[in-house]
């Protein structure tokens, strides 16, 4: 399984500079992401949920030059987990942020066709779409997708892998025509 994860949010306040014990700068981004939902009444719902986004190495600059409260922005990174015990002494992982590996600003006119939380990749289908349908529940299908992408100042190319969970009609469509 590969940690990649890919965000559309605007930003709460704007980026915060951190020196670490070491003398390496990072920035941290508050990253507001939508999620809509229908409550069991059936009314429309909406509820924002808010993740850091830390930014390493040349990411720092550019997010302290180009990036300001309340504008859209992308994310791609992988997901930082921490480590924490519970009450019962058990060992549980909970995501701490998203380490950014790449970053764009988003005006008006890109998010026209885009959702905050939607994401189109294209690549290959990895394995037969994992279909399953759980008791009164709509069908979910989870898909592995392989993307190829250069490697910065190398000329190399990398594979990256998403992991891709749909719903509903999508996960029809997936059922049928993807194996």
């Amino acid at each position: 399984m590969v940690n990649s994860t890919s965000l559309i949010g605007i930003l709460g306040k704007d980026p915060e500079e951190t020196t670490l014990e070491n003398g390496a700068h990072v920035v941290h981004l508050s990253l507001g992401i939508k999620e809509y939902f229908t409550n069991k009444q059936g009314e429309p719902q909406e509820n924002t949920i808010w993740i850091t986004a830390q930014c390493n190495d040349e990411w720092c600059a550019i997010a302290l030059q180009k990036l300001k409260k309340d504008q859209y922005v992308w994310v791609t990174g992988t997901l930082r987990p921490e480590k924490w015990e519970d009450i019962d002494k058990n060992i549980a992982y909970r995501v701490l942020e998203v380490d950014v590996q790449n970053l764009a600003v988003l005006d008006a006119k890109a998010l026209q066709s885009y959702t905050q939380n939607q994401v189109q990749i294209m690549g290959l289908l990895g394995d037969d779409p994992q279909v399953f349908a759980p008791v009164g529940k709509n069908k979910i299908a989870r898909l592995s997708v392989a993307v190829k992408q250069a490697v910065r100042g190398t000329g190399d190319q990398q594979t990256l892998w998403f992991q891709v969970t749909c719903w509903r009609g999508v996960a029809d469509v997936a059922d049928r025509y993807l194996k």
